[in-house]
């Protein structure tokens, strides 16, 4: 009998809030716009790929505001580095 881990999301860099460095750089921000260091494991069978967003629902927008998006990254990727695009 096969049993499924539970998937997993990590990250080295942040620790509950986003820093400078993954701060937008504009509309009066002045961060370094990087993407923070994320990895993962036990990922479910079956995937074609990944997408990440990271979504800020408070943000004095309106609608909320996407500080990071990414789509179609490969299945077998299990770490996104810091400031990879």
């Amino acid at each position: 009998m096969f049993v499924q881990g539970t998937f997993t999301l990590s990250r080295n860099t942040l620790g509950g809030e986003a820093t400078i460095n993954e701060e937008f750089n504009g509309f009066g921000c002045e961060g370094e716009n990087q993407s923070p260091q994320l990895s993962w494991k036990d990922s479910p069978e079956g995937i074609n790929s990944f997408a990440i967003t990271v979504y800020y629902p408070d943000a004095p927008t309106g609608s909320g505001w996407v500080a990071l998006g990414s789509v179609d990254i490969p299945a077998n990727t299990s770490e996104l580095k810091s400031g990879s695009r």
